[in-house]
């Protein structure tokens, strides 16, 4: 397996995606978008800014049978979540922020494989649950929920990241328990990145035996979980990008 195979679907090396559009009007079709639709204070008044996104929210309200893959790079209002999320054809979703509050309709993202969402505000991950088809997903800035039941339920699930912020805030993620985690056999690839485990010990994912590349970055791990982890039987322990990372490491 090669470092290529290592690195997450949304890393630029993987998918750089597409130059990023603002107007419908320059949408030329295809399978890839990238947006910056919003955060556009310095070239649009507020007032164009409010029709910019209601014209995106009617784009998505229409069927768009050939867009695979769309890239969010400014901030997302939950109406424009709502109104993507119609896109029953999408395989790839990256939201590089948001506003955020309710994943409801992401329901309607059957085909979905790989998402990445940033979303501070959301307090309940169980509409995920409904994403039977994602292979890869990474969850950043979720600080209002510790609960990742729902994700026990992804079982084509190969690479799972949630991650805190370990450089503006040093805000840790939260979570409840690695249990949810340990019930997917499919993982090949985990990335926990400064977050915060209420209960339970990290030594449960030696339980995860298809695992070949273990991130952990600003946890707390003691040489007994170290040693249990770095028993697992595929994991990959001579490379620089999957190996364990104990704090004071370089990650």
């Amino acid at each position: 397996m090669t470092c290529r195979s290592f690195l997450p679907y949304w890393h630029a090396r993987i998918n750089p995606g597409p130059a990023a559009i603002t107007e419908v009007s320059e949408y030329e079709g295809g399978e890839d978008l990238a947006l910056v639709c919003t955060q556009l204070g310095n070239t649009h008044t507020a007032s164009q800014q409010k029709k910019i996104v209601e014209a995106w929210c009617q784009f998505f309200a229409q069927p768009r049978p050939g867009l695979r893959r769309l890239w969010l790079h400014s901030k997302v209002p939950q109406a424009l979540f709502d109104s993507l999320c119609q896109q029953s054809r999408l395989e790839g979703l990256y939201i590089k922020w948001s506003g955020i509050t309710d994943l409801s309709a992401i329901v309607g993202l059957t085909a979905l494989q790989h998402l990445h969402l940033c979303a501070a505000g959301v307090t309940d991950l169980s509409p995920l649950a409904h994403l039977q088809t994602l292979q890869s997903l990474a969850l950043e800035g979720l600080y209002k929920v510790s609960d990742y039941r729902a994700v026990a339920a992804l079982q084509r699930l190969s690479a799972l990241s949630i991650c805190g912020d370990g450089v503006a805030s040093s805000r840790k993620a939260p979570l409840e328990s690695l249990h949810p985690l340990t019930q997917l056999p499919a993982l090949q690839a985990l990335w926990l990145v400064w977050v915060k485990l209420k209960q339970g010990s990290y030594a449960e994912l030696a339980a995860l035996r298809s695992l070949r590349q273990l991130k952990l970055v600003g946890v707390p791990l003691s040489e007994a979980e170290r040693s249990q982890l770095l028993a697992l039987p595929l994991l990959a322990k001579d490379h620089v990008l999957d190996r364990l990372v104990l704090p004071g490491d370089v990650a």
